[in-house]
């Protein structure tokens, strides 16, 4: 089914910018436009209203995407979904500042990057009741889980958890895509300390 979304991919790999095209195509989503420059980037944003951003972080001459996520019309108004190789703690620390739906690692696997899509533009919203194992259903629109049609009560973070493995459609589902779930962001490289009594 097609989709009428508009998206934008700012990436300055012409190869890389096209392959996800082409898996946003796969998903439905034909309006597509690609800047593989900071200043393209801008001047689409000027022109078209988009209702989700894939940004690369590093881009041509010392630009990065996360200057392109607080410009105004960006700002709290349209998905940003981070699509990066790099993984130093400095470069998370400036995305975690940010309004972001999803931060994703190159290179891209593909049914993580399929979820986060579908999670920021609220794909499944418009599917009202998915029919799950042992007389489960969900319900998408009202957030409501049931056991042969009894309500089962779940906090948020368990709606938000279940809906992303809902999404997963029975593939795999990534650490990052759990996270964002649970914490509504990705954690950036978690270390635990345990000291023995």
């Amino acid at each position: 089914m097609k989709n009428n979304r508009q998206i934008l991919i700012v990436e300055d790999d012409l190869f890389t910018a096209e392959e996800i095209e082409r898996q946003l195509k796969k998903m439905g989503l034909i309006n597509t436009h690609i800047a593989l420059s900071y200043k393209k980037a801008l001047k689409l944003i000027e022109r078209k209203n988009f209702d989700l951003i894939l940004l690369d972080v590093n881009l041509e001459n010392g630009h990065t995407g996360i200057e392109i996520a607080y410009e105004k019309k960006v700002w709290n108004r349209i998905a940003i979904i981070y699509i990066t190789g790099c993984d130093d703690i400095e470069t998370q620390e400036e995305i975690l500042e940010t309004k972001y739906e999803n931060y994703l690692q190159k290179p891209l696997r593909y049914p993580e990057f399929k979820m986060a899509v579908a999670k920021a533009l609220n794909l499944n919203e418009k599917e009202e009741v998915k029919e799950l194992s042992h007389n489960f259903t969900y319900e998408f629109h009202n957030k409501r889980l049931l056991e042969n049609e009894v309500l089962k009560k779940l906090t948020k973070y368990q709606v938000s958890l279940l809906e992303t493995l809902i999404r997963g459609n029975g593939e795999v589902v990534e650490k990052r895509a759990l996270e964002y779930a649970v914490w509504g962001y990705v954690r950036p490289h978690l270390r635990v300390h345990l000291e023995h009594s």
